[in-house]
Parts: structure tokens; C-alpha cells; sequence
């Protein structure tokens, strides 16, 4: 059920007066209100794939319960939580490069999200990382499908899904944050992400081939602004719910696009897979201890595996390879003393993961044939649709300069700019949103 169709507002002025009632009673209560809901979320999009997070939630519970936990059972473990999503985003991949037939899998809806999270959850339990919350179902339950990051991310960790300090008072919540972050949430992602993105269709449908290069660069620029509406809108709106429940989920964006190096913009960009990849599988594997030949391997295979975590596909392969190599061309930059000035740094930046976006998008015959067309296309198609595109990417940079809500800490706040402005934000909803599209990382 996505954040902007009508149906949701149903369910939401539904779910919260139940929720908030349930809760003045028993926040047990409550989770376990919030957990069959989010479950029902995953069984009436998949109603056979909704026992996928049942038996990780009950796999994970015999993880927990263990008297003496050991890396033996901590690999069994992540092997069955591993194994759904193997098959159902992979199988197909696989078989191709060996030339084997396509079996057509559908992907469970949050799938890729809710495994990464019960892999991380059961490495922390393993590690004892922190205080670890009472074994429960139910619980386990809810942090994997926990309506609100359910097709989208953030991937959660459990310290700070069940971190003590969550369910504040209701009346002591920040409900003007949450506002904020709902409102231009909503705007990202209806008046910039799907605006930008129906444009950039309609410039793709005339063929990257024989775009003009003004058309090649809008496009390349509408595929930064459409995702970046589209991802960062729904993570906001995330938070902003779990900040009415009284449930902290960190930033999951902080302007990424005011980045002056590739390797700012990934502490900016999807926080919370860069922080698993860095957490789970850079540092594990050495990440800079033994030196930059094997650190840059090391880093290299980490963005190559991201790539392939977005989707089972050379081109998703290409684009975090891509992002891999700025990294270790920029780590070996700061070894030498080498620096950039900000007027120089940012663009170059902005530019790099515009570029790389042509791989995310498109397959990898259309992305060089896009990139080609930037720089030597001959072309003589200029589209109408250029101007337009271009505004959108200027409302992007708008959203940066001015910023809505600061981060702090990975802690969220309104700023008195988002305030202010949340109200006009909102009436732009209502005359400028553009024709609905699917969140981008639904297929995820």
C-alpha cells in the first residue's frame, strides 16, 4: 500500500486512533497491534511470501533463546535468513550467466530490507553489542515487517528499535517534526520525484540514441532528481510515522546532493545500508587494517556486493563498481595530501553520481549510449521537456540550500525553515504533484 495512494489515508486515520488508544492501556499491547498490521501489510500484497518473515522471526527466536550461542550457529542462522532472498532476487540471475532457463520469481515485497535487518539483529545478538531486549515473537516480528520501512528501508538495527528511551509520553512526542518530514516527504516525492521521472520517460521514449546532448544531460539530471525525490520522500514520511508512534528509526538522508566527495555522499546517501555494508562486511572483512591494496579490494567488493544487493542485474553491478572505484581513487587522493576546493569538489561530485545513475536506470547498452549522447550525441531532438527537468533538479538543490530538518547525531529535527514553509509545501502538493509513479525501491 504506497504512502501516496488514497487508501492509505484511510488506513492511517484508522491505524493511529487505535494505536494511540491501545497504548494507554499496554505498549506490549500496542507493538503487538502494530506487528499484525505490518504482518497483514506483507500478506495481502503476498500471501504465500508473508510466512517468509514469520519463519525468520521464529529462526531468530531460537537464536536468542540459545544458552550458548556459537559462530556455528550465528552461520546456520544467516545462511536460512540469506536463503529466501537468494532465491527469490537471484535465481534468475544466475541461471542467465550460466545460460539456464528464467523462472520468473516474483520478489516479495521489503524482502531485501527485512533480511539485512534480522541478519544485522542476530550478528549484534551474537557480538552482544548491546543490551538485548527480552526474547519475544511478536517483537521479532515487528522489526522486520514494521509497516512504516516495510518496502523501502530504512534497514533497522535493533538498538535502536528497541532502544528505552522510545515511546515517550504522547503528548511529549515531536509531532512538528513528523509533520515536517510527512509533508516534505510528500512533496519529494510526488511534486519533484514523480514529476521529474515522468518527464525523463518521455525523453526515453524518443531513444537515448538520438538525443541532442541538452537532452542526454536533462535526462542524466532527471534520473538524480526522480530518486532522489522518490527514495529520500519515502524515507522521510518512514520516520515521520515511527516519530508519531513513538519509535526512533535514524536518518536515512542527510541532502546527500551537498556531497563534495563520493565518499561524503555515502555517509549522506542510504545511511543505513552503507552503515550495514560498513558494519557487517567492510570491517569484518579488514576493511583499511591491512593496507590500501587489500582495503581498496576490500572496498571495491563491498560496493560491487551493494550493487547487486539493489538489484539481480550487471548493470546494478556496474554502478556500485562504479561508486567502488571513485572511493578508492579519492582514499588514495587523501594519501597523498591531494584536496579539491568546495567550488570544484561539489559539481564533480554531483556529476559522478548523476553519471552513475545511468546504470542504475537503464540496462548497460542504453546507459553508455545515454553518456555518449551527453558528450558527442548529434542529435537534433531538443524536448520541451528539458526546461522542465532542469527546474525540478534546481528544486532539489532548493531543498539543500534551505533544508526542511537538520541531523544530528542520526536524531531528526524540524528547522524553522520546514516550519514555516510546511503549509505552502503542502498547498503545491494539491496543484503541482505530478502523475503518481511506483516507488522506485518497491522493486528492492
Amino acid at each position: 500500500m504506497p504512502f501516496t495512494s488514497p487508501l492509505f489515508i484511510v488506513f492511517i486515520l484508522v491505524f493511529f486512533p487505535a494505536f494511540w488508544l491501545l497504548e494507554q492501556q499496554s505498549r506490549k499491547a500496542a507493538l503487538g497491534f502494530t506487528a499484525v498490521v505490518s504482518f497483514l501489510f506483507v500478506f495481502i500484497n503476498f500471501p504465500l511470501f508473508s510466512l517468509i518473515p514469520l519463519a525468520q522471526s521464529a529462526v531468530l527466536l531460537m537464536f536468542q533463546k540459545s544458552q550458548k550461542k556459537s559462530g556455528f550457529q550465528l552461520a546456520v542462522a544467516i545462511v536460512l535468513f540469506f536463503l529466501p532472498l537468494l532465491s527469490f532476487k537471484y535465481t534468475d540471475f544466475f541461471s542467465n550467466a550460466i545460460g539456464g532457463p528464467s523462472f520468473g520469481l516474483t520478489l516479495p515485497l521489503g524482502i531485501s530490507f527485512y533480511t539485512f535487518t534480522v541478519v544485522g539483529f542476530a550478528a549484534d545478538i551474537y557480538l552482544r553489542k548491546y543490551e538485548m531486549p527480552k526474547p519475544s515473537f511478536i517483537d521479532n516480528v515487528n522489526i522486520l515487517t514494521y509497516w512504516p520501512h516495510l518496502a523501502s528501508g530504512p534497514i533497522l538495527r535493533g538498538n535502536q528499535f528497541f532502544r528505552k528511551d522510545n515511546y515517550p509520553k504522547l503528548m511529549e512526542r515531536d509531532f512538528v517534526t513528523a509533520a515536517v518530514l510527512i509533508v516534505f516527504g510528500l512533496y519529494k516525492k510526488l511534486v519533484i520525484g514523480d514529476s521529474a521521472g515522468g518527464l525523463v520517460n518521455q525523453n526515453l521514449e524518443m531513444g537515448v540514441g538520438s538525443m541532442a546532448p541538452l537532452d542526454a544531460w536533462s535526462t542524466i539530471f532527471g534520473f538524480s532528481a526522480q530518486i532522489y525525490g522518490d527514495f529520500s520522500g519515502y524515507s522521510d514520511m518512514a520516520l515521520g510515522f515511527a516519530i508519531m508512534m513513538g519509535i526512533f528509526i535514524p536518518a536515512n538522508f542527510n541532502f546527500p546532493y551537498s556531497s563534495r566527495s563520493i565518499t561524503e555522499f555515502w555517509r549522506r546517501w542510504h545511511i543505513s545500508l552503507s552503515s550495514w555494508f560498513r558494519d557487517y562486511l567492510y570491517i569484518p572483512l579488514g576493511g583499511n587494517r591491512n593496507g590500501i591494496l587489500v582495503g581498496s579490494a576490500v572496498l571495491m567488493l563491498v560496493f560491487t556486493t551493494s550493487g547487486l544487493w539493489h538489484g539481480a542485474a550487471w548493470n546494478f553491478i556496474i554502478w556500485g563498481a562504479i561508486h567502488g572505484g571513485i572511493l578508492i581513487v579519492e582514499r588514495l587522493g587523501r594519501s597523498m595530501g591531494i584536496s579539491l576546493p568546495g567550488v570544484i569538489s561539489w559539481p564533480l561530485t554531483f556529476l559522478a553520481v548523476s553519471l552513475a545513475w545511468c546504470f542504475f536506470f537503464l540496462d548497460f547498452q542504453q546507459a553508455t549510449a545515454l553518456i555518449m549522447s551527453a558528450f558527442v550525441g548529434s542529435g537534433d531532438k531538443l524536448q520541451y521537456n528539458n526546461v522542465a527537468i532542469l527546474f525540478f533538479v534546481a528544486l532539489v538543490i532548493v531543498d539543500f540550500i534551505f533544508r526542511p530538518y537538520r541531523v544530528v547525531n542520526e536524531e531528526i529535527k524540524a528547522t524553522r525553515t520546514g516550519i514555516i514553509f510546511a503549509p505552502v509545501v503542502l498547498t503545491l502538493l494539491f496543484y503541482f504533484a505530478g502523475e503518481s509513479l511506483p516507488f522506485i525501491y518497491f522493486d528492492f
